[in-house]
C-alpha cells in the first residue's frame, strides 16, 4: 500500500482551503495532518468535523503556522502573503513539497520564494485550475498562428471581495504572452493617456457579486477576432486542481516549478 501524503491546509477556513478540506475524500492519498486559520477565527481549536469523517483521526483547527506543519509531509497554502512565506519557510526547512496559491506577493517577498524553492519542491501557481492551464497553452498556440497582426486584450472578472487586481491569473497570462518582454503589460487607460499601443498587452478588472473567476483572452485583429474564455462556475475546481497538482509536485526534487513544468514532465 502506498504510504499516504500527511497535508497541511494553510488557509483552512477560507473560501478555496475549505474546499480543499472538504474533498479531501476523493482523493485517497492524502491525509490531513494540519489546518491553519487565521487569528480570531471562529474554527480555532474546534475540531475538523471532514477530517475525522474521512479518516477517523482528530485534527484541529489551530493559528499556529509551527502546529499546523508539525508531522506535514507536505503544504497547500490558500492563505496571504506573509502567512505562505512563514508556510514556506517551514516546508523548505523539513524539505515539504509546498503549493502556494496565494496571489500578491511583493518583489522581495517573490524573491524569498526563490530561495527556498532551493530547499524544497515550491509550486508557486496563481491559480490552480485545470481549465486555466488548458486556457494558457491555447493562447500560446492562438498567438503563434496569428503573430503580429491581431492585438492582445486580456478581461478579468471576480467576487466582490477579491482583494488584488488585475488577478494573478491575468497577469500570469499577460507575462505567458509577452515573449520574453518583447510585449508590455499595460492594466489600466485612462483619458488622453488611453490610446493602445502596438507592442503591448492591455489587462482590465471587473469586480462584483459572488464570481469565482472569470478570464477571457482576446486577439483583435482586422475584421475578426478570437476569444478565448475560462469560466469557474464554483470554487471547487481550485481545490481539486490544487489536490491534482499536489500528487504531481510531491515526487519532484526541489525547485520552483511552474503548472506547466508539473503538466509536461
Amino acid at each position: 500500500m502506498t504510504e499516504l501524503i500527511k497535508l497541511c491546509v494553510s488557509g483552512a477556513s477560507g473560501r478555496s482551503g475549505s474546499l480543499v478540506v472538504a474533498l479531501l475524500h476523493e482523493y485517497p492519498q492524502f491525509q490531513l495532518c494540519g489546518a491553519l486559520v487565521a487569528p480570531g477565527s471562529e474554527h480555532y481549536q474546534k475540531v475538523c468535523k471532514t477530517a475525522q469523517q474521512n479518516s477517523g483521526r482528530e485534527v484541529r483547527y489551530t493559528d499556529s503556522v509551527a502546529e499546523a506543519m508539525q508531522g506535514a509531509d507536505a503544504v497547500i497554502d490558500f492563505s496571504t502573503p506573509q502567512v505562505s512565506l512563514q508556510i514556506l519557510r517551514i516546508a523548505a526547512a523539513i524539505k515539504a513539497p509546498a503549493l502556494i496559491a496565494t496571489t500578491g506577493h511583493s518583489q522581495d517577498e517573490r524573491a524569498e520564494i526563490v530561495r527556498l524553492a532551493e530547499q524544497a519542491a515550491v509550486l508557486l501557481a496563481s491559480n490552480t485550475s485545470t481549465a486555466v492551464f488548458v486556457m494558457q497553452e491555447i493562447c500560446l498556440l492562438a498567438q503563434k498562428l496569428c503573430g503580429t497582426d491581431f492585438d492582445i486584450e486580456i478581461f478579468e472578472l471576480h467576487h466582490r471581495l477579491k482583494k488584488d487586481a488585475p488577478s494573478g491569473t491575468a497577469l500570469t497570462l499577460a507575462q505567458t504572452l509577452s515573449q520574453d518582454g518583447a510585449l508590455k503589460t499595460r492594466t489600466s487607460r485612462d483619458g488622453k493617456l488611453a490610446l493602445r499601443e502596438d507592442l503591448e498587452i492591455g489587462v482590465a478588472a471587473l469586480r462584483g457579486g459572488d464570481v469565482p473567476g472569470e478570464h477571457t483572452v482576446f486577439f483583435l485583429g482586422e475584421g475578426e477576432r478570437i476569444e478565448v474564455t475560462q469560466r469557474a462556475r464554483d470554487r471547487s475546481v481550485f481545490a481539486r486542481g490544487a489536490l491534482r497538482l499536489m500528487l504531481r509536485l510531491h515526487p519532484k526534487p526541489a525547485a520552483l516549478y511552474s503548472v506547466k513544468d508539473l503538466y509536461n514532465r
